[in-house]
């Protein structure tokens, strides 16, 4: 763990890894709009082949600021759906139980609290590329091709020591950033743990092009939608 940390506080130093950050700000305040949809394919190792495979998929969609969207049903296991978003003026989450229930939530945006980061991924827009490489601990990986396409490769590693059991537990998580060298956005994050791994694919349209309106809005709202008055509750 000691020699992870002096290892990713060394790399945080690499001028190759500065660069990408930097370039990866600028090409993200650039965008305005843009639709991105991710699939998320997740695989549990059994000695020496994989035991179970599934995939979900989820859709975003955001405008300047004051526009997103989220369908995250498929990630969303306890419910049958779960969308959320604003169109500028209300902030809204729909919902459906295991039961088939329908429930709209709706809040006036001056009552809430909203913090949107949609490509982003190290979250360069709230933050300076020198914090954001001492808060991650990323490490350069070079370049490689992935479907034809070039693209930097970024490691960020999460190691942790567990002095509780005995002799000392360490678990370790490796992800891997797939970073295209054209658009300088995410084409895909590997994630390996012990026994299981997770990727994660990325496709985008309609980067800064004006989205209409209706994007923005919830799915057909149900009789009676149940609409709090009062706003989100804490950490809502």
């Amino acid at each position: 763990d000691v020699r992870h940390k002096e290892r990713a506080k060394a790399a945080a130093k690499d001028s190759r890894l500065q660069k990408l950050l930097a370039s990866m700000k600028e090409a993200r305040a650039r965008l305005k709009s843009g639709i991105a949809t991710v699939q998320w394919i997740k695989l549990d190792l059994s000695k020496n082949a994989f035991n179970r495979i599934w995939s979900e998929t989820a859709t975003f969609k955001w405008q300047r600021a004051v526009q997103a969207y989220a369908e995250i049903s498929g990630p969303m296991w306890m419910t049958r759906a779960f969308v959320l978003g604003s169109d500028g003026q209300t902030c809204w989450l729909y919902s459906e139980s295991e039961k088939g229930e329908k429930i709209l939530e709706e809040f006036a945006t001056v009552e809430t609290e909203r913090e949107v980061i949609i490509a982003d991924p190290f979250e360069l827009a709230n933050r300076s590329v020198e914090k954001a490489l001492d808060e991650r601990g990323l490490i350069w990986a070079g370049s490689a091709k992935l479907e034809g396409r070039a693209c930097y490769r970024v490691d960020e590693w999460d190691a942790k020591v567990d002095r509780v059991v005995s002799g000392g537990f360490v678990s370790a998580r490796q992800t891997r950033w797939w970073i295209d060298e054209e658009t300088l956005l995410p084409r895909q994050v590997v994630q390996y743990f012990p026994n299981t791994s997770a990727i994660f694919r990325f496709d985008y349209k309609n980067l800064n092009q004006p989205l209409p309106d209706s994007a923005f809005i919830p799915p057909a709202a149900p009789p009676g939608p149940l609409t709090r008055e009062n706003g989100p509750g804490p950490d809502e």
